[in-house]
C-alpha cells in the first residue's frame, strides 16, 4: 500500500525522541511505501527530520489563523463554555480546535489519488517497544491486515483507530491521536475545509473539543463508518507523558 503518513500537532519533544519514525520503519518494514506530510505551529520547535524526509511541512500562526477566522463570526466561532457562557479568549478558541486545525491542514496536503491510505499521527507518538520486540509478530496478524483491508475497500467512507476508546455518558472518546482514512473518507478532507467542517458540527452539535470534535468531524464530515479495529499500537514518546496517562487516564492534546 501506499501511505500518506499526516503528522501534526505541536511538536513538542520529536528532535529529541522522533517518535513518528518508528511508525515509519514498522510500516517499510511490512513491505508499504510512505511519504510524510507535516503541519505544525510557529510556537513551536521547527521539526528537524532524523531518519525519513518531510515531503511537505506547512507551519502556520496559529492565532492568526483561528483568529481570522473566530473574527469573522465571534458569535458563531469562538469557544463559549455551555451555550449562555460568555465568549472566550482566543487563546482559548485556540487551545480547544488546534489539535484538528493542525491536523485537518496536514490532512489535506497529500493528494487523494496518490495514496492508499491516510494516516494521522502526532510529533509526540511512537509505537510502544514491546509491540517492536516481544508483540512483533502480533503486528502481522493485528495490524498489517487492516492497513491493507482500508487501502482495498472504496465503496463507502471509512476510518479506523485504536479500540482502545471509550464512549461515556457525557463524553465521546474514541481513540484519535491516531487514525488511517481510506480514499472516499479522504475526498471529504480535499473538498471541504477545516473552517467549515468545524462550523457545521459546532452549529449541529453545539460547541465540542477534543475527543468529541474529533469524532464528530469524522462521522459528519467526513461521513465515515468508524471502526475501532486496531491493536493499542502508539503510546507518547515521553516517559513523563507516558506516565502521566498511565496514571490519570488523560494525555496532553
Amino acid at each position: 500500500m501506499k501511505i500518506a503518513l499526516c503528522i501534526s500537532g505541536e511538536t513538542r519533544e520529536y528532535n529529541k525522541y522522533h517518535g513518528p519514525d518508528t511508525l515509519i520503519t514498522l510500516l517499510l518494514d511490512l513491505g508499504h511505501t510512505v511519504d510524510i506530510f507535516a503541519h505544525t505551529w510557529e510556537h513551536c520547535e521547527r521539526p528537524v527530520p532524523l531518519l525519513y524526509p518531510i515531503k511537505k511541512l506547512i507551519i502556520d500562526n496559529q492565532q492568526e489563523l483561528i483568529g481570522i477566522w473566530s473574527a469573522s463570526s465571534p458569535d458563531h466561532y469562538t469557544w463559549r463554555e455551555g451555550p449562555d457562557g460568555p465568549p472566550a479568549s482566543l487563546e482559548v478558541t485556540c487551545e480547544k480546535i488546534g489539535q484538528h486545525v493542525s491536523g485537518l491542514r496536514s490532512l489535506a496536503l497529500p493528494e487523494t489519488l496518490d495514496y492508499d491510505v491516510f494516516v494521522r499521527w502526532r510529533w509526540d507518538l511512537e509505537v510502544q517497544i514491546q509491540w517492536l520486540n516481544q508483540q512483533r509478530d502480533w503486528i502481522d496478524v493485528l495490524y498489517n491486515p487492516w492497513i491493507e483491508w482500508i487501502g482495498s475497500n472504496n465503496n463507502d467512507s471509512f476510518c479506523i483507530t485504536e479500540n482502545g476508546g471509550w464512549i461515556a455518558r457525557y463524553n465521546w472518546s474514541i481513540q484519535d491521536t491516531h487514525f488511517m482514512l481510506n480514499k472516499i473518507a479522504h475526498t471529504h478532507v480535499k473538498t471541504k475545509t477545516w473552517q467549515s467542517m468545524i462550523a457545521n458540527v459546532w452549529g449541529q452539535f453545539g460547541k465540542c473539543s477534543y475527543h468529541i470534535l474529533w469524532n464528530q468531524i469524522i462521522l459528519r464530515e467526513l461521513e465515515a463508518n468508524f471502526g475501532c479495529q486496531l491493536p493499542q499500537l502508539a503510546g507518547f514518546d515521553s516517559q513523563e507523558r507516558a506516565r502521566e496517562k498511565a496514571k490519570t487516564g488523560k494525555g496532553p492534546t
